[in-house]
């Protein structure tokens, strides 16, 4: 996929104009990343999920998106138990959250 601004994707921007149709056309091909992410670390489902896009999340996810977090413990060589440390981490954000 082409860079275009902030090393984001044709796939980022299209989740950025809340753009449907592109989505679906480039999570239908079998040689999309898509979960590539921009300079500042987002992955496309990062960007939708941001942007409170629940038809984009819901159509990334089921393309097997995945949100930085994800990406990164995937990545990583640590021998961690990945599912205890997302739910931890969607806790604590849950928490912040219900502090305002």
């Amino acid at each position: 996929m082409q860079e275009l601004k902030r090393g984001q994707s044709v796939l980022h921007e299209a989740v950025n104009r809340r753009d449907m149709d592109v989505v679906n056309v480039i999570t239908s091909c079998a040689s999309t990343d898509i979960n590539l992410q921009t300079y500042d670390g987002l992955t496309a489902l990062d960007m939708a999920v941001s942007r409170n896009w629940g038809d984009g999340q819901s159509a990334l996810v089921r393309a097997g998106a995945r949100t930085t977090d994800d990406v990164d413990l995937e990545e990583s060589d640590d021998d961690i138990d990945y599912w205890s440390v997302m739910t931890d981490r969607r806790t604590a954000r849950a928490s912040s959250w219900q502090n305002f």
